[in-house]
């Protein structure tokens, strides 16, 4: 999402946009919603393909597992968005999502439980969306609190870049503006402390 989005900027593409009155709302909403459309699509396909072949368990509830696929997706193209609005360039855009990226696989819970993470690492994976989606995903006791947390996340996320998104990715905006984008982390500092 956040390349994509990048990508259009530096394009001109969201310039066109502008020039025939697309509000900036709309603009931003483009890449994402492709984004979870075409991951909609891969995820339905590894659920059907990994049960026919590997005989994968399918979700016990379906509801479930489509509400937290959701507002794990929403909260990260939230990000990706965020990312795009802030960064100078897609080479900086790449750098960025990085910073999310790896320590989301690393403590998150997607390459090892999160359940064995010391308790300090324990606390600083709850500052990661992929924590919050895998205890979600689980079904657990926190995972109506994961979700909240999640979707407050994506809300945050995209209503911020819409507060620092910029039409000319150089027009020299104060910088103070784009610190506005740092609001995104407020829902999973705020997890972190709880």
């Amino acid at each position: 999402t956040a390349f994509l989005a990048e990508t259009q900027r530096i394009e001109g593409l969201f310039r066109a946009y502008r020039i025939n009155g697309v509000p900036s709302w709309a603009a931003l909403s483009v890449p994402p919603l492709a984004n979870l459309i075409h991951m909609a699509l891969v995820t339905a396909m590894i659920a059907i393909l990994g049960h026919l072949f590997f005989a994968a368990p399918l979700p016990a509830s379906w509801s479930w597992f489509c509400l937290s696929w959701l507002a794990v997706e929403t909260s990260l193209a939230g990000f990706g968005v965020l990312i795009a609005t802030l960064a100078s360039s897609s080479r900086s855009v790449v750098l960025i999502s990085q910073l999310v990226y790896i320590p989301s696989i690393v403590r998150g819970g997607l390459m090892m439980p999160a359940s064995i993470l010391p308790a300090g690492l324990a606390r600083l994976s709850r500052a990661l969306p992929a924590t919050h989606g895998m205890e979600a995903f689980a079904g657990g006791p926190d995972a109506g609190a994961s979700l909240a947390i999640l979707a407050a996340g994506a809300l945050v996320s995209f209503g911020a870049s819409l507060l620092v998104y910029e039409w000319e990715p150089r027009s020299g905006r104060p910088v103070g503006r784009k610190l506005l984008g740092l609001l995104a982390l407020a829902p999973y500092a705020l997890a972190m402390l709880i």
